[in-house]
C-alpha cells in the first residue's frame, strides 16, 4: 500500500499542476509579481505555463493508474488473504489502516465475497480518488494559486523536464492527427512571435524608466483582448449597481457618492426591466438648474 500513497501524493501534485496552470488568472499573478518586485516572472510563466500544464496533466494520468491499480489490488488480494488471516491483521499491514477505509470484504470460507460488499469498496476507491485528484487541488488552487505558482516554480519547471519523455508522444500523436486530417500544421504564429517581441520590449521599457506600469497594462490587455470572454469582464446580475425608478433625489445623490460611478442603470420593479441611464453629469446639472429657480 505504500505504492498506492505516493502515487496518490504524486496524483495530487499532478492536479494541482493541471488545474492552476490551466486556469491561473493572469491579471491576479502580475499583481501578486509587481507586489514583489519582480514583474519579469510573470513574462516567464506566460511563456512556459503550457509545458507545465502538460507535464501535470501527464504526472496526473502516471499517478492516477498506479493509485486505482494498487487500490483495486488490495480489494482483490485482501479478500483473498483474509482467509488465512484474520481481517485485523490485513488491515494492520496497510499504513493508516488503508484496507478498513476502504471497507474491504473478508470473504468466506470458500472464499467468496458478497457482491454489494464490492460495491463498497469501489465507492470508497472513487471517493479517495475524488478527494486527492479534484476537491483538494481545485480547492487550493482557487485560493492560492498565484502564491503557489510564484514559490513553486522551480519544482514545477524540475517536473517538467521529469516529464518530458512522456510528453513526447502528445507531438508524435499531435503530428499524425494533422497528416490524417489532411491539413499542415501551422508553424509558429507570426502574431504570437511578435506580440513576445513587444512584451520584451515594454518590459525593458519599464525596467528603465521609460514606460509607465499603467502603459504596460494597457498594451498588455490590447493584446490579450482576443483572448478574453465576455464573461471574464462582465459584471454579475447580483453585483450590477443600479437604481430604482422612484429613488429620492437625496438617495440618489448618497448612493452615487458610495458607489463612485459616472452612469448608473434605472430599473423599474426589478433590473430585468431597464428603462434608461442615469449620467451624474446630467444630474448635477438638472440640481444646479433647480437649485437657482428655488
Amino acid at each position: 500500500m505504500t505504492c498506492a500513497i505516493l502515487g496518490a501524493i504524486l496524483l495530487a501534485i499532478g492536479a494541482i499542476g493541471t488545474k492552476m496552470f490551466d486556469d491561473f488568472s493572469r491579471s491576479d499573478l502580475k499583481n501578486y509579481c509587481r507586489r514583489r518586485g519582480n514583474i519579469a516572472f510573470f513574462n516567464t510563466v506566460r511563456d512556459r505555463y503550457q509545458a507545465i500544464s502538460l507535464a501535470s496533466e501527464t504526472l496526473c494520468a502516471l499517478a492516477g493508474s498506479v493509485v486505482f491499480i494498487c487500490l483495486a489490488l488490495a480489494v482483490i488480494v485482501a479478500p483473498t488473504a483474509s482467509v488465512a488471516s484474520s481481517p485485523s491483521s490485513v488491515v494492520q499491514q496497510s499504513p493508516f489502516g488503508l484496507l478498513k477505509l476502504l471497507q474491504i470484504p473478508a470473504a468466506d470460507e470458500n472464499g467468496a465475497v458478497a457482491f454489494s460488499q464490492w460495491w463498497v469498496s469501489l465507492v470508497s476507491i472513487s471517493l479517495v480518488l475524488l478527494t486527492i485528484g479534484v476537491w483538494i487541488p481545485r480547492a487550493l488552487v482557487s485560493v492560492w494559486s498565484s502564491p503557489i505558482i510564484y514559490y513553486t516554480w522551480t519544482f514545477w519547471k524540475g517536473l517538467t523536464w521529469l516529464m518530458s519523455p512522456f510528453t513526447l508522444g502528445v507531438h508524435a500523436v499531435a503530428a499524425l492527427a494533422w497528416r490524417l486530417s489532411g491539413r499542415e500544421q501551422p508553424a509558429v504564429d507570426d502574431e504570437e512571435a511578435l506580440e513576445d517581441e513587444i512584451r520584451s520590449i515594454v518590459t525593458a521599457g519599464v525596467r528603465d524608466g521609460l514606460v509607465e506600469e499603467d502603459e504596460w497594462d494597457m498594451i498588455e490587455g490590447v493584446m490579450e483582448l482576443g483572448d478574453v470572454d465576455v464573461m471574464d469582464v462582465m459584471t454579475s446580475r447580483s453585483q450590477i449597481d443600479a437604481l430604482q425608478v422612484d429613488t429620492s433625489w437625496d438617495a440618489v445623490l448618497k448612493f452615487f457618492n458610495q458607489v463612485r460611478r459616472t452612469r448608473l442603470p434605472v430599473y423599474e420593479k426589478n433590473l430585468d426591466n431597464v428603462i434608461g441611464t442615469l449620467y451624474v453629469k446630467d444630474l448635477l446639472t438638472f440640481l444646479a438648474d433647480t437649485g437657482e429657480k428655488d
